[in-house]
């Protein structure tokens, strides 16, 4: 038996994604609907209790890209009231208000070299616990490479779009598609994402957070005189991801530079033989 009913949108041949909000201190439960037909994307409220339509709360999306649009995740932002959603042919994430006109747009963060990278179909808003009390936003998106031709990660953005360094593998997922994604917290420093495949199946993967989130972006390259340059992006508690401790560089497995947590680039002196 469903005690919370079952609704329907009507005139709309295809719904893509659901999500839910609590109103008035948790006593009143609602949850948008993202429904398509014939090049409408509509989002329509409903209450949960019994899946009637909220009368007035119909809006079209109005995707900042025109062509080619394919939304396929929503997500409720509940710091700015407003929905977020990932448009996957054109690699966009964008939030909305109650209007359906965009606020805030970004580009899904790409690699070195373009086109390496495909994205999936999740996307999820949740208030990160970076450090004791104190909260932040943050999206999460998945990702993946076209060599293994589905998403094997979900990366943590900030709501501008920057990577903040965590990843969540999703390797062992056992050839299962990764869909749309849901994170809750169990711990400070661990964190669970429920993962829905397309094959009809949910799956729920554990991670522990490393604290703090080690570098990030790692670049490599030889110089004419054949010296070692590195280049990364940290991630630290300290002002743009500086690190209250030392960066230890190895080479070879062995240390080979103590560098203050403020570095972000590293020359070897020692030429490659």
């Amino acid at each position: 038996d469903n005690p919370h009913g079952i609704g329907q949108i009507p005139n709309f041949v295809l719904s893509w994604a659901i999500v839910y909000r609590a109103l008035g201190g948790g006593t009143i439960s609602r949850r948008f609907v993202l429904a398509q037909n014939s090049g409408r994307w509509v989002v329509k409220e409903v209450n949960a209790e019994d899946g009637t339509e909220v009368l007035g709360s119909e809006f079209d999306v109005q995707p900042p890209d025109t062509e080619n649009v394919a939304l396929r995740s929503m997500t409720w932002d509940q710091v700015n009231l407003g929905l977020w959603f990932l448009d996957v042919n054109n690699e966009t994430v964008f939030r909305t208000d109650f209007s359906g006109t965009p606020v805030e747009v970004f580009s899904l963060p790409g690699t070195v070299p373009t086109g390496a990278e495909i994205q999936g179909e999740g996307l999820c808003f949740q208030q990160e616990e970076i450090s004791p009390g104190v909260f932040e936003p943050r999206l999460y998106a998945t990702y993946g490479d076209i060599f293994r031709k589905n998403p094997s990660r979900v990366i943590q953005l900030t709501p501008a779009g920057v990577p903040t360094g965590i990843e969540i593998p999703l390797l062992d997922l056992g050839g299962l598609r990764p869909g749309g994604i849901q994170t809750h917290r169990v711990g400070l420093l661990q964190r669970r994402v429920a993962v829905i495949t397309k094959e009809g199946k949910l799956v729920d993967v554990e991670q522990v957070i490393p604290d703090p989130v080690p570098p990030s972006d790692l670049l490599c390259k030889l110089t004419s005189s054949n010296q070692v340059e590195l280049q990364w992006k940290n991630h630290g508690s300290g002002a743009v991801g500086t690190y209250g401790g030392e960066i230890i560089v190895l080479r070879n497995g062995v240390p080979n530079a103590t560098l203050p947590g403020t570095d972000t680039t590293f020359l070897d002196p020692t030429p490659l033989q």
